[in-house]
């Protein structure tokens, strides 16, 4: 990834490379490559949540961090170093039952995420996928589910649907520790860690269980059904349900990015002389762009 200068500085994008790096969210793929930055531009949130050990800024002379929708705590950057150059990270635009979608902000160079560039890729409104999650949950309220998420940013965003319908999961330890940073960064999230005995309890009966993605299989819920005797259903939540099948009872389509129609609604409002496309490619978006403007550029970057 390029870094972007300001004056003297020069600030990695999501990457310790420069004088100062942009984090631009707490998930592990965008923290590993700024570990080891001795300074570090980011929310609030992001700084809890992610637990780095680093000097945190909120905010530089020629510098604006836009919310970006995709987790608590993540932003854009937006930079005016004579032109006005903004960094996407990565984004949702539809708003989510714990953050606001993202803000559209106009540029001349937009660096914009990518991972869903291609039209197969429409998302449905989120809380149109939570109403399902929570209907299907009401009709299957005798069985044990094991519900799939990531441990970082999903599994809280389905704890928190769940609990908006008087669900408290039951969870591993390791999502309950990302759990606890985000209570430290005031999200209230009801659950039970598995081991205590509020779980315990809640095991005496049909419960539900939030759970890393490889333990929601099939396999592995037949082996809770032998242990506990009771009907056990396995789900999953992923924008790539909208394309491919996974090894689930129910694959709902959740996703916290923008979709293919997303991106090209950002560039159209945003109306960037130049886009450069992160983590994913722009062959999705290069046929509308050109017939927009011949002239239009446009880049692929790696993540």
């Amino acid at each position: 990834m390029p870094t972007i200068p300001l004056g003297e500085i020069e600030i990695g994008l999501d990457s310790k490379e420069g004088n100062i790096a942009f984090l631009s969210h707490a998930h592990m793929d965008h923290v590993s490559p700024v570990r080891g930055a001795k300074k570090i531009l980011a929310s609030e949130e992001t700084k809890i949540i992610s637990g780095l050990d680093a000097e945190f800024f909120h905010s530089f002379d020629g510098i604006k961090l836009a919310n970006a929708g995709h987790m608590p705590g993540a932003r854009q950057l937006v930079v005016e170093n004579g032109s006005k150059i903004v960094y996407t990270g990565d984004i949702r635009l539809k708003d989510g039952i714990l953050e606001k979608g993202a803000e559209i902000v106009e540029c001349d160079e937009l660096y914009i995420d990518a991972t869903y560039n291609s039209p197969e890729f429409r998302f449905p409104d989120p809380f149109e996928v939570y109403a399902e999650i929570q209907k299907w949950l009401r009709e299957n309220e005798r069985s044990i589910i094991l519900f799939g998420a990531y441990k970082l940013g999903k599994s809280q965003e389905i704890i928190k649907v769940m609990n908006e319908s008087g669900i408290v999961p039951v969870v591993e330890k390791e999502i309950a520790e990302i759990n606890e940073r985000y209570e430290k960064a005031c999200i209230r999230l009801d659950y039970a860690v598995v081991g205590t005995d509020e779980a315990e309890e809640l095991m005496g009966s049909s419960f539900v269980a939030v759970v890393t993605p490889r333990k929601a299989k099939r396999y592995f819920a037949k082996e809770i059904e032998k242990a506990f005797e009771k009907p056990t259903l396995c789900a999953i939540a992923t924008g790539w349900a909208v394309k491919y099948r996974f090894n689930v009872d129910r694959a709902f389509p959740l996703s916290d990015h923008a979709d293919f129609y997303d991106i090209l609604e950002y560039i159209n409002q945003a109306s960037p002389k130049k886009v450069n496309f992160v983590h994913g490619n722009g062959i999705g978006s290069n046929n509308y762009l050109y017939t927009k403007s011949p002239d239009f550029i446009t880049t692929s970057l790696p993540r």
